[in-house]
């Protein structure tokens, strides 16, 4: 009889218990059930001198499409004559590799910018740092 009474005190508390976490987790919102990335780059390095190798790895764009990577030297979200730049094939699943190379450019923060599929507007999607010599 005892050990009866433990376990139906012990079955109570644990239903309580129980009540009170799920009254909780139901205050949690939602989980997505898929996660949508946009498209991204990555810098290697993302910071050097004049002459320095930047190599530009991309993912998340169009597949099988063309466009233009470049370092925006004169900040206006433009390619321009002069400014380290390059035409660009995606892959099938919407990546490239390509290499640019740092101008002589006063010390400062400048834009990768990527505009893909070509004629998009050029989104600013990475930062390459130039130090103070």
């Amino acid at each position: 009889q005892a050990i009866q009474n433990t376990l139906q005190q012990n079955n109570a508390t644990l239903q309580a218990q129980l009540a009170s976490w799920y009254a909780w987790l139901r205050l949690l919102p939602p989980v997505p059930s898929t996660v949508t990335t946009g498209p991204n780059i990555i810098l290697s390095p993302a910071s050097g001198p004049a002459g320095t190798a930047i190599a530009v790895t991309g993912s998340g764009f169009t597949a099988n499409s063309t466009g233009n990577v470049f370092l925006d030297i004169n900040r206006n979200g433009i390619l321009d004559t002069g400014e380290p730049g390059q035409l660009v094939a995606t892959s099938l699943n919407g990546a490239f590799s390509i290499n640019l190379t740092a101008p002589l450019v006063n010390a400062g923060a400048y834009q990768v910018m990527v505009s893909i599929p070509a004629g998009s507007p050029a989104q600013p999607l990475g930062i390459f740092n130039v130090p103070i010599p």
